[in-house]
């Protein structure tokens, strides 16, 4: 029995004893491979970014646009064409969140469709827009750049000669890269493409449908930089009547007539003289006088003209984000009253009215350059055209100078440091004018 014991112990040992050895010569172990799903899930997105105290309006931006713009090819009916449309405009908007925001824009021009139709318009747009570089990169006041992706709904009011008013409706899509010139100022290109009902040019076609394409250039305004408004005017002060008066000298360029071809031969020379108060921090009157170059169309011999303006300047910057004199950048939109005397024979006095934005760089808290695309308008006769009404488009280079007061600035003034001056960049710059 002790044998048998025995030879079993030995049997068991013999079999035992080599699956050891092979476990301790890295031999093939078995392992549970069982997946579980739950470890391969993706991650769930970021919660979208939002203000903090939202409140509507708080981040509120203006714009103003002008450019060309395309409709269906006309050449299989009335020939090719040199002449394009164009469109100008204003809207106004507010971010809702970081990436979400909204649009109303109302604008104006003519379209060049099919036949040589060109009726005028006036339109009424709401846009959604989405932020494209804070969706991917987060909200950042501070960003230079920008990429805006917009799609929205637009209605179109026309008329042209010998017809009655009537309507069309469309969407359209855009993207608007911009690019922030300060935290509050931007500039932008808008590539925009829309398609409208039938009919937009006033010609149907077995399309059903109209397509306008156009190419925006605007100039934005952002309220307080986009971190919120928050107003104070408490800096702003008017104890005596030379507070805050401002002078201005400026020249450019101007055109008269609303047609698109050859509109190089019709540019001609202006040059104004202006002074000013602001009564507020962000409301002010302007008077200006000075003389432009008018060229007529072809026939008809060049005119000079007289011209005076009476604007009120509205502040930007005072209005939604609180006066501030030492801000690098302002922008004041105008809106006022023309009076024009021309030369030659024919009619010699035309009232109308004025519009325009201009944008200063304050190259000192007293001195400022500025930049101011206008419009006027005057009744036809003034461009010896067939329609109710005559633009004059024009664009201002000039010079400001205000005599701003209050008790911080005047503190800045008596206690001016000669050190300062020296470790400043010390820019100047001159105007000039002659004749050749």
């Amino acid at each position: 029995m002790k044998t048998n014991i025995r030879t079993i112990c030995t049997i068991i040992s013999s079999c035992i004893l080599p699956l050891g050895a092979y476990a301790t010569q890295d031999a093939p172990v078995a392992i549970d491979s069982t997946m579980n799903a739950l470890d391969y899930v993706l991650q769930r997105p970021a919660p979208a970014e939002k203000f903090a105290h939202k409140r509507f309006g708080d981040h509120l931006f203006i714009s103003m646009e002008g450019g060309p713009e395309w409709m269906r090819p006309n050449s299989h009916l009335s020939g090719p064409s040199s002449e394009n449309g164009y469109r100008a405009g204003i809207s106004i908007g507010d971010w809702i969140t970081p990436v979400h925001g909204w649009r109303l824009g109302i604008s104006g021009g003519r379209h060049h469709g099919l036949r040589d139709y060109k009726p005028y318009f006036a339109a009424l747009s709401l846009d959604y827009m989405m932020n494209l570089s804070a969706l991917l990169r987060g909200d950042n006041p501070s960003r230079h750049f920008e990429l805006v992706g917009i799609m929205g709904i637009e209605g179109q009011a026309l008329h042209r000669e010998g017809h009655r008013l009537w309507g069309v409706a469309g969407a359209r899509i855009a993207l608007q890269p911009r690019v922030y010139l300060t935290s509050s100022t931007y500039l932008y290109v808008e590539p925009r493409l829309g398609i409208y009902g039938d009919k937009l040019d006033d010609v149907k076609t077995w399309h059903k449908y109209d397509w306008n394409a156009s190419v925006m250039v605007g100039l934005g305004y952002r309220m307080a930089g986009g971190k919120g408004i928050s107003v104070d005017n408490s800096m702003f002060a008017n104890n005596h009547f030379r507070d805050n008066l401002f002078i201005g000298l400026s020249g450019g360029i101007v055109s008269i007539g609303e047609n698109t071809s050859e509109w190089r031969d019709r540019i001609g020379a202006a040059g104004t003289l202006s002074i000013g108060k602001w009564f507020s921090a962000p409301a002010g009157l302007r008077l200006s006088i000075g003389g432009a170059e008018l060229r007529q169309p072809a026939g008809f011999k060049k005119r000079y003209s007289t011209i005076a303006d009476l604007d009120f300047l509205w502040n930007l910057n005072s209005a939604f984000v609180g006066y501030n004199p030492d801000a690098k950048i302002e922008t004041n939109v105008v809106l006022g009253a023309s009076a024009a005397c021309l030369s030659g024979e024919g009619k010699k006095f035309f009232p109308g009215l004025h519009a325009g934005l201009q944008g200063i760089w304050k190259v000192s808290p007293s001195v400022g350059l500025y930049l101011e695309p206008n419009v006027r308008a005057f009744d036809s006769e003034i461009a010896r055209a067939s329609h109710r009404v005559a633009l004059m488009p024009g664009i201002n280079v000039g010079l400001v100078y205000r005599f701003n007061t209050s008790p911080e600035y005047d503190a800045y003034k008596s206690h001016f440091d000669y050190r300062e001056f020296l470790s400043s960049r010390r820019y100047f710059f001159d105007l000039l004018g002659g004749v050749l």
